[in-house]
């Protein structure tokens, strides 16, 4: 087992740990990743956690940030990866017409990030991934910087990480892609096992209304809100309408995005690891076959769940749930 490293956030080393019970990281590609570990109650890491606010756990190249604590037969420590720095600031509605600055999704994130930690001398922009011009995009207004970063880098299929650059002492926000592998992942080519396919799509919905709320001008009364509709791509009875949540054309397309048909294939790999044979964001075929049923998925590797327990270590790829 690796061990363990704890940072303050001001890159100081306070202790490394070689010792606990369990643990399991959750790495995601566009979004926040999980992690929880346990460690013995007479652990000398105890009092460090329990002592120190702003924290930062390192193990190998995984990085969480410590957002809970508790003490019962063990400690239980809980974090976050550390680009849920991100949901800790906001940015103010803007339009990319206004802005002086390529239309990509990348440099549109890199500069909501730039904004948003602009008094932080230490937090920086790392290499560009170099991604292709899209269209517009905007917010009607103030959003979590990692919700607008999410949701402006999904529109491209490219995924973001922060990372705690303990060498040179700094926080450094990154855009990446995972490519197109020719693998196909299957138990008849012994290298999957625990092939589970789930199907559902009970909170699907291709479209809906929801109440805008325009914004009012100082020293008069708020203007009346109106439904309005966000229009999808199918016709007649297959057209699902919901009543979505926000104000905003940006908040009813997140809701409605979230209200997908889910379609989820799990599966353990076999002589597979993550960094060597496959990474996040990587689109693979998994092939499900079931009795006289067969059928191959592309799908993309959207985290990873490292896990260690009762002597057993392991990771298995999380992939996303629509086709």
């Amino acid at each position: 087992m690796q061990d363990i490293r704890v940072y303050d956030f001001e890159f100081n080393l306070l202790h490394i740990e070689n010792r606990y019970i369990s643990s399991n990281f959750d790495l995601m590609y566009n979004d926040v990743g999980s992690t929880e570990y346990h460690f013995p109650i007479q652990s000398d890491i105890l009092p460090v956690i329990m002592e120190n606010d702003y924290l930062v756990l390192i193990q190998g190249d995984k990085q969480s940030i410590v957002t809970g604590k508790q003490i019962t037969s063990d400690l239980a420590v809980f974090g976050r990866t550390c680009n849920w720095i991100l949901t800790r600031r906001t940015t103010p509605a803007f339009k990319t017409s206004e802005l002086s600055i390529n239309k990509d999704s990348e440099s549109v994130a890199r500069w909501v990030v730039e904004q948003a930690f602009s008094d932080v001398d230490n937090f920086v922009l790392g290499p560009v991934c170099g991604l292709e011009s899209y269209e517009e995009f905007w917010r009607n207004t103030t959003n979590s910087t990692f919700d607008v970063v999410r949701d402006c880098l999904a529109r491209q299929d490219a995924g973001h990480r922060v990372l705690f650059d303990t060498a040179n002492k700094q926080w450094v926000f990154e855009v990446y892609q995972g490519t197109k592998r020719q693998t196909v992942i299957s138990e008849a080519n012994r290298n999957a096992y625990d092939t589970q396919y789930t199907e559902n799509l009970a909170d699907y919905y291709t479209s809906g209304y929801y109440e805008f709320t325009p914004e009012s001008e100082e020293g008069q009364e708020p203007p009346s809100s109106e439904w309005l509709y966000l229009s999808g791509d199918k016709t007649g009875i297959y057209k699902w309408d919901a009543v979505l949540s926000g104000s905003t054309e940006s908040e009813a397309k997140s809701d409605l995005q979230s209200r997908r048909w889910e379609k989820e294939i799990t599966a353990s790999l076999r002589n597979m690891e993550f960094g060597k044979d496959y990474q996040l964001g990587d689109q693979l075929r998994i092939q499900l076959q079931a009795g006289r049923f067969q059928k191959t998925f592309e799908k993309e590797i959207t985290g990873v769940n490292f896990y260690a327990q009762d002597n057993e270590i392991g990771e298995k790829p999380i992939f996303n749930e629509e086709e």
